[in-house]
């Protein structure tokens, strides 16, 4: 929303006029509202704010790069072993799911789970509704692309924000991996007796495997696959539950994305990576931080006047609730029926009957 000066005729502007109207102006433009409401004519559009769409993406990304940042200038805590420990003199294996293939599957499992379903519900199944208009400077911008992009905006977010809770965890506890004692090879010792505890000793291993050693609790990879695949689950539920007829298809690609989620936690254990207790509050923590961006962050399952909005990130509604106010109301006003609850469109929870020709 651009702000003018209208000055009376023979009346110059002051400087104090003049720099109020820029401050004005400037913050209409750099805040973190994603779209902007421009009514044109008898439609209103969402003009896509470029400035607040970067400065979200910078602060997500820099959050999550500040997990990895501040750790190495810290380090891990340092923590000493038992004798008798024998959960720590496993044999050192390389992962079965290496860190890289487990961001890009994860990722990208979300990104084609999103981008197929949104085409499907615009093409397949609402392909006759209108749909909210989005606009870029002077060039329209399809809501495909944008309502796509959101969700996997809200999945990165949870993303992210797992991702910070694993590295803090990690760096704070400093527990030993089942292989620890493989890797690290230490020296310096003498046990006494079988349940000696030992705090002064010298690693003589790989430096990177002995860091890594140092970071069992809790396991990074069961976080990140779980809250992928339950992401997954929660979305194809909000979208896909009540406008797929068949009772099976949803629930076999449910279970088949959690299965991959879990199978991934699987192998931490029998790489000897991880201890069993650090599998389980990895797949707690991914779980809960998945359901909590959907439910309550995303609002995947919110009902507003019987439509289930989709939510940009700054929390703005960006969904049917223009249609129900502008084409909608002149078909109902013909019908007889009042806006509410029960009006159909898009992003409607109900399921739209198809009368039978008998």
């Amino acid at each position: 929303m651009d702000y003018k000066m209208d000055p009376l005729p023979g009346r110059k502007t002051s400087r104090v006029e003049e720099m109020s109207h820029f401050v004005r102006k400037l913050s209409s433009s750099v805040r973190f509202q994603i779209f902007d409401r421009l009514y044109d004519m008898d439609e209103m559009t969402q003009e896509i704010n470029v400035v607040a769409v970067f400065i979200n993406i910078l602060c997500l990304y820099g959050f999550g790069a500040s997990s990895y940042i501040i750790p190495f200038f810290t380090g891990s805590y340092q923590r000493g072993f038992f004798c008798d420990d024998e959960t720590i003199l496993y044999k050192f294996k390389p992962n079965t799911v290496p860190v890289a293939w487990l961001f890009v599957i994860s990722i990208g499992a979300t990104m084609i789970a999103i981008l197929s379903t949104e085409h499907f519900i615009m093409y397949k199944i609402e392909k006759s509704l209108s749909r909210p208009s989005y606009r870029w400077k002077n060039s329209h911008v399809h809501a495909y692309f944008v309502e796509s992009l959101i969700y996997f905006a809200y999945a990165q977010i949870g993303f992210i924000v797992q991702l910070v809770l694993t590295q803090a965890t990690k760096y704070s506890i400093g527990r030993l991996r089942p292989h620890f004692i493989d890797v690290c090879k230490p020296i310096g010792y003498n046990c006494t007796s079988e349940h000696q505890y030992i705090s002064e000793y010298t690693c003589t291993g790989s430096l990177t495997r002995i860091n890594e050693g140092r970071l069992s609790f809790f396991s990074g990879h069961s976080s990140t696959s779980m809250y992928g695949a339950v992401f997954i689950v929660l979305y194809l539920q909000s979208r896909l539950g009540h406008r797929v007829s068949s009772k099976l298809f949803l629930p076999i690609v449910q279970t088949m994305t959690l299965t991959g989620g879990l199978i991934v936690c699987y192998t931490r254990i029998t790489d000897n990576w991880h201890h069993w207790s650090d599998v389980l509050v990895g797949i707690l923590v991914g779980t809960i931080v998945a359901v909590y961006t959907a439910v309550f962050w995303g609002g995947f399952f919110e009902q507003r006047r019987g439509y289930a909005p989709l939510n940009d990130p700054a929390g703005v509604s960006i969904l049917a609730r223009t249609i129900a106010e502008t084409g909608g109301s002149s078909d109902r006003s013909e019908s007889g029926e009042n806006a509410g609850p029960s009006s159909a469109g898009y992003g409607s929870t109900e399921r739209m009957e198809v009368p039978s020709s008998s």
